[in-house]
């Protein structure tokens, strides 16, 4: 289909795609650099716990 143009929605789900495909690969090379350093995957940890903790206390009654 050389020459053809794309549809609107065709081309929303193609940049979609890649912006999905682009997201994934930035993931995974954050996650290998996060798990390679000891220290920052403890603060991380940390920090993301932290975070849980004060969504889950403020969801049970009487806590704010």
């Amino acid at each position: 289909m050389e020459g053809a143009e794309l549809t609107p929605m065709a081309e929303f789900i193609s940049t979609m795609s890649s912006f999905v495909t682009g997201l994934m690969s930035w993931m995974n090379e954050f996650l290998k650099f996060v798990t390679g350093n000891p220290a920052l995957m403890v603060f991380l940890l940390v920090a993301l716990s932290g975070t849980v903790i004060g969504i889950v206390r403020r969801w049970l009654p009487g806590r704010a």
